[in-house]
């Protein structure tokens, strides 16, 4: 029964973690329709820009956050105005900017390599350790990380309600030809998107790597995790993602109550699988933001 806890308090921590990650890509990919795979890029250049903040201006990891934010704001930036962008113009199809966002994410893996070098890195910051309760126990970077995490998504919500700038990305993501009629100007709300959207996961990335370790590869997991909570909960809904996430997180950490720990990801897998299968259009369908 101890083995059930506490399997499920890190399937909800890592769940919510799963929920932001899906939430972030969703929005960029509800709003602009582009199949954004390089969003792991910017993931693990977050963790990268964390270690170098840290390294050479101040073993801070509030410091190493900011960056981590900053870091993963630009690259999330750069693929929308220098590669994405261009190609719509281009009336490039669908297919393309795919591509284009694959080739992005393998050739930024390999700069990430030259610039750091092979070796995994890690942040110089003080160990957070871990965090017991009874018999349940929960690393203090992952407790940060699912607490940033919910707030982050709390906060997108009301901003895509209750602001001018979350009103005109909500009526791009319904009607690109009617926003633009009505006045909303679409490059500029997608430049916006891929910020917000990019920035989001910079703290999710930073705490994995205080964590674990920083790698070039580290973000093909999460933007895989990420469009998998996007399509297991709906893909016109951020709820949905957040409840996608959450039970990704779960179900990846109850299978270990029956499977080896490395089939984690097959189980995740399987879930997504049953659900498109059972529920095309996810758990909660197309559901309005």
């Amino acid at each position: 029964m101890d083995l059930f806890w506490q399997l499920t308090v890190t399937g909800l921590l890592t769940g919510v973690v799963y929920a932001l990650l899906g939430v972030s890509w969703g929005l960029i990919y509800g709003t602009t329709r582009t199949f954004h795979f390089a969003h792991g890029l910017a993931y693990a250049c977050a963790a990268y820009a964390a270690v170098a903040a840290t390294q050479h201006l101040a073993g801070n990891l509030v410091v190493g956050i900011v960056a981590g934010v900053l870091g993963a704001m630009v690259v999330g930036l750069a693929c929308e105005l220098l590669v994405y962008a261009p190609l719509r113009r281009r009336a490039t199809l669908q297919l393309g900017i795919f591509l284009a966002s694959l080739g992005i994410l393998i050739a930024g893996q390999s700069f990430l390599q030259i610039g750091f070098g092979p070796d995994a890195q890690t942040l110089k910051v003080p160990s957070l350790g871990i965090q017991i309760w009874g018999p349940v126990a929960a690393s203090r970077p992952l407790l940060l990380s699912s607490g940033i995490a919910a707030l982050l998504v709390l906060a997108l919500a009301l901003f895509l309600q209750r602001t001018r700038l979350g009103r005109e990305i909500r009526a791009t993501a319904r009607n690109y030809d009617l926003a633009e009629l009505v006045g909303i100007r679409s490059p500029q709300v997608y430049a916006l998107t891929f910020a917000i959207g990019s920035a989001m996961i910079g703290p999710a990335a930073v705490l994995f790597a205080l964590d674990n370790v920083a790698t070039p590869q580290m973000g093909v997991s999460a933007v895989l995790y990420a469009f998998i909570a996007v399509f297991l909960g709906g893909l016109e809904s951020l709820w949905g993602a957040v409840i996608g996430g959450i039970a990704l997180g779960l179900i990846a950490q109850w299978s270990s109550l029956w499977l080896p720990a490395y089939w984690q990801t097959t189980a995740a897998f399987a879930l997504f699988f049953l659900v498109l299968v059972l529920r095309p259009a996810g758990i909660l369908g197309r559901v309005a933001r």
